[in-house]
């Protein structure tokens, strides 16, 4: 069993635009995620917490980053034809999980076997 059509576009539309707002996140994280010049003249907790928003930054960029190759992912599979097939188990993805979050490669009970 497949998706139809027309809901396969709409999965589509949605990947990508989920796609274009891991974009915007990733280039916002890109600014806090610079290094912090040790000899800027600034205190030493304010340096700590600058440091503190820098690895918060690297961490949210590298969570968007994956987002987007799942992203991608999904929307290889749209272009095969295998969407919406859980790549664990090979069965069919539950639609409401893939409404929540069209980027699931795994129906719910491969990914908590993953997670």
């Amino acid at each position: 069993m497949t998706i139809e059509s027309s809901k396969l576009d709409l999965y589509k539309e949605l990947l990508l635009k989920r796609k274009a707002d891991a974009e915007v996140l990733i280039k916002s994280f890109e600014q806090g995620s610079k290094t912090v010049d040790l000899d800027e003249p600034i205190g030493r907790l304010t340096r700590m917490d600058a440091i503190q928003q820098q690895h918060l930054a690297k961490a949210k960029k590298h969570q968007a980053v994956q987002r987007i190759n799942k992203i991608d992912e999904a929307l290889k599979k749209i272009s095969e034809g295998t969407y919406g097939i859980c790549v664990g188990c090979e069965e069919v993805i539950d639609e409401k999980r893939l409404k929540a979050m069209p980027e699931a490669l795994h129906c719910i009970e491969c990914h908590r076997q993953i997670v």
